[in-house]
């Protein structure tokens, strides 16, 4: 999915992981490739970029397959083509494309439901905070409005 984001975003995106798994490590020795045996103690650090899965329910919620760890997010990101312009909280990234390869418009699109075995089919009922929203949206067109007259 971040592969194909990347690919459409123009500007700036972005990227919010509500569950981050672990603390913020930074010290992990990167290779662009690591030995089978001799360096797997290298894989194992707890700063070294990881995705968690959980199989069953994390937090009640059926949708939840999978976490990153504090530098997986940022693995992730960079990985699909992205450079990482800002890191205002541990759950989010402000990212740039490295290079915009314009848009394609489909016109049909197809998603399947999917879920856990005996949980409810995604997307379940979602819960959110009305003020939050609205708080978000008069900030954004605030921002917008400044940018236009900068």
């Amino acid at each position: 999915m971040l592969d194909r984001l990347a690919e459409m975003t123009k500007e700036r995106m972005y990227i919010i992981q509500s569950n981050v798994i672990g603390g913020e490590y930074r010290d992990y020795v990167y290779k662009p490739d690591y030995q089978q045996y001799t360096e797997d103690s290298l894989l194992e650090n707890p700063a070294y970029p990881k995705l968690i899965f959980v199989e069953d329910l994390y937090n009640g919620d059926a949708t939840n397959w999978c976490f990153p760890n504090y530098n997986a997010l940022a693995a992730m990101v960079r990985s699909a083509g992205l450079n990482i312009v800002g890191r205002p909280h541990p759950h989010i990234i402000v990212a740039e494309p490295e290079t915009y390869l314009g848009k394609v418009v489909l016109e049909n699109l197809v998603f399947p439901q999917h879920g856990k075995r005996g949980c409810l089919l995604y997307p379940g009922p979602q819960q959110y905070d009305a003020a939050l929203w609205q708080d978000l949206i008069a900030r954004s067109r605030k921002k917008t409005k400044n940018d236009e007259t900068s």
